[in-house]
């Protein structure tokens, strides 16, 4: 295994360990049990994964190169601009479920925040966020309300790990200086307690969305998860 490899599994070992989230997937809320939703999850196989942001301008993945950057590639300061292009005008949720059932895919996930920070929906706790783009629109509020009227069972992803987060990591440092900070020092108490904390800021904006991917494990999301520190990722 690589160095490299290596850094992206202990990296998920802190996610998790954050989150402390239980296996729940898509359509959570009809079931009790969790053997009976984890059944359903098994039988339904086939889904669609959407990662998207501000990073597609750069055709780079999400995070990682301002993470674990290489020779010639975008630089930190690059890759935080990128926000201020971002203007998908061309966006129709429509299209994505037309494509999941087309596949014949039985559920979506969409990446609301990644290791970035960079926040795909509308928030009170970040500037860091969608709707501070040209696009100016709650993306997955917008997928979410086509996914309802579709019947697309709907998750979210999203990393509790936060590079745009001061009481993640310094962030007057590069995050390549310090994102896996685990290995250093213990996540700050502000930002590990309040991405435990329910938020009834936002509670009812996506309300019929099933599950959470908290990166790694798929969620119910019938209690919504937010930040409560102004500059902690978002409230869903």
């Amino acid at each position: 295994m690589s160095a490299y490899s290596q850094d992206r599994r202990d990296f998920i070992k802190l996610a998790l360990a954050a989150s402390s989230l239980s296996f729940a997937p898509g359509l959570g809320l009809a079931f009790g049990a969790e053997e009976d939703r984890s059944t359903w999850y098994r039988n339904a196989k086939f889904g669609m994964f959407i990662h998207w942001g501000p990073y597609s301008l750069a055709s780079v993945e999400a995070s990682w190169p301002i993470m674990k950057p290489t020779a010639g590639g975008i630089t930190e300061e690059e890759y935080r601009e990128l926000p201020k292009r971002f203007n998908p005008v061309k966006f129709d949720p429509d299209a994505f479920v037309d494509l999941a059932r087309a596949a014949g895919q039985q559920y979506m996930v969409f990446t609301t925040k990644h290791h970035d920070g960079f926040c795909m929906f509308d928030t009170s706790f970040t500037d860091y966020k969608v709707t501070n783009t040209p696009y100016g629109q709650d993306i997955v509020k917008k997928l979410a309300n086509a996914c309802n009227e579709r019947g697309m069972p709907l998750g979210f992803y999203y990393s509790p790990p936060d590079m745009h987060h001061p009481a993640f990591r310094d962030t007057t440092k590069l995050a390549k200086e310090n994102w896996n900070v685990r290995r250093t020092a213990p996540p700050g108490e502000i930002w590990r307690d309040s991405i435990r904390r329910p938020d009834s800021e936002t509670a009812t904006s996506h309300a019929r969305e099933r599950s959470n991917w908290s990166r790694g494990r798929l969620r119910d999301a019938g209690t919504v998860h937010s930040q409560r520190h102004p500059h902690q990722g978002c409230a869903l």
